[in-house]
């Protein structure tokens, strides 16, 4: 009786070490997965990262350029702004010019035909 216990609890404990082997192989599968899951995570990062980089050099190299049009756009808006004064002036002028002719000769006109 004692031999058939000994053999019974040898195979238990041989089914248990088996048992033990396949979960230590699976941890170790798992462990070999999260690894390699890990490595692709830490290369999609580094990878978002310099995109990341890029765009952020884009957008401030575009908000430079933005500025140094709205710059230019300002200059040249101030630039005809004085343009159109100095037109409107000169109108007004000319204006005045045309008034004084047209009066000029309306008092010509009258002292001929007296």
């Amino acid at each position: 009786q004692l031999q058939n216990q000994n053999k019974e609890f040898t195979n238990l404990m041989s089914e248990k070490e088996a048992a033990l082997d396949e979960a230590k192989s699976c941890i170790a599968a798992v462990k070999a997965e999260a690894s390699s899951v890990t490595l692709q995570l830490s290369e999609q990062v580094t990878d978002l990262q310099s995109a990341n980089a890029a765009m952020e050099e884009r957008v401030n190299r575009i908000l430079v350029e933005h500025e140094v049009e709205k710059a230019t756009a300002t200059a040249k808006y101030a630039d005809l702004e004085g343009k159109l004064e100095a037109a409107t002036t000169s109108n007004s002028q000319l204006m005045d010019q045309v008034t004084s002719i047209q009066n000029s000769n309306e008092g010509v006109t009258q002292e001929l035909c007296e």
